[in-house]
């Protein structure tokens, strides 16, 4: 009787189980891997994501007990707004209320504002680190809804807020601004003709994105008269700016948001 073989492995999941000794060397290998051939789906979910989180985002594993230290400590000061979100997060997808129940979701989210709050701690900017603001459980959502526990989830979306992206959850959205910022510039340079036409008619990403992040970050896009005189000719001038000047400027811009946003390179 043959015996029965497992499932073929793929390029993405052998390197994972190879030996790489030079970490930045391999991650961009990793990174390329992916962006090439994709993560697989075995039944909507791809079997070794989790793992390929924790690697792009280097966490290390987190010891259980320190992860029920700061269950135990119950509520932090900004639980009713954690609460609040985590109770209409994807409320419509069957499939992630059937996964993820809302006290995971919340003891996720109070977790890291207890440990923000504790430890006091900045971002690269020096501004205080922001406990919880509203979106940040859609940003936790997918860790709580692929990861195979919840000290897991809490590892990774702890990672991905404190050290990644501080400045995409700080109240005035700096990050987002400067993220958005980039898409209008990189549509720019690939496609300047639908970037001038967008931008003609204040259809541009720096508008509808940062009405995107209003909505998910403050509860509702602002939609006042004066902001949206002050959107349509930002967007204006920038476009009168591209024609006039080129697309030299456009690299100048690239690196300035770079210098701009503080992430780390992973």
């Amino acid at each position: 009787m043959k015996e029965k073989k497992g499932r073929r492995k793929d390029a993405i999941e052998r390197f994972l189980e190879s030996n790489q000794t030079v970490v930045l060397s391999s991650l961009n290998q990793l990174r390329y891997t992916i962006l090439c051939e994709g993560l697989p789906r075995d039944k909507g979910l791809c079997p070794y994501r989790t793992y390929v989180w924790s690697i792009l985002l280097r966490v290390e594993p987190l010891d259980v007990d320190y992860y029920a230290n700061l269950v135990d400590r119950g509520p932090a000061n900004v639980f009713a707004k954690i609460q609040n979100d985590a109770f209409r997060t994807f409320q419509k997808d069957e499939e992630f209320s059937r996964k993820v129940s809302t006290s995971v979701l919340m003891r996720i989210l109070n977790s890291h504002a207890l440990e923000i709050e504790s430890l006091e701690l900045h971002n690269s900017t020096g501004a205080p680190a922001s406990p919880y603001v509203q979106g940040m459980n859609i940003l936790a959502a997918p860790f709580a809804y692929v990861c195979r526990s919840e000290v897991e989830a809490f590892a990774l979306y702890s990672q991905l807020v404190s050290r990644y992206i501080p400045t995409y959850t700080t109240p005035n959205l700096l990050g987002v601004l400067n993220g958005v910022k980039l898409v209008d510039i990189i549509l720019q340079l690939i496609d300047p003709k639908l970037y001038n036409f967008l931008n003609a008619r204040a259809l541009g990403f720096s508008v509808q994105l940062r009405g995107a992040s209003e909505y998910i970050f403050r509860g509702g896009p602002d939609y006042s008269d004066q902001r949206r005189a002050a959107q349509v000719g930002q967007s204006n001038a920038a476009a009168e700016r591209a024609t006039a000047t080129g697309r030299t400027q456009n690299y100048q811009a690239i690196a300035h948001v770079r210098e701009t946003d503080p992430r780390p390179a992973v």
